[in-house]
């Protein structure tokens, strides 16, 4: 199946991978960035996963007044 993306958009192929999401809902991009933050800092130091080499993904919904509701996908696999 062929697939199209839009003027000035690209596609791009993601691997199936295991992926923890981070749903975030605040401020924007503020909340997005400390979400980002924290995954790194924390989240990762504790949790039994390790990253699986794919770039992080993330979108977001962004509202009028500023705020947004965003999620952030990060590839992970369990830690040896």
């Amino acid at each position: 199946m062929a697939h199209e993306a839009g003027e000035n958009l690209a596609l791009v192929e993601v691997p199936a991978l295991t992926w923890a999401v981070f749903p975030n809902d605040g401020p924007h991009p503020e909340t997005m960035q400390q979400t980002t933050v924290r995954i790194y800092a924390e989240w990762l130091a504790e949790a039994p996963y390790e990253l699986d080499g794919f770039r992080m993904l993330s979108f977001s919904d962004v509202r009028d007044d500023g705020t947004a509701y965003s999620e952030i996908w990060v590839p992970v696999h369990c830690k040896a």
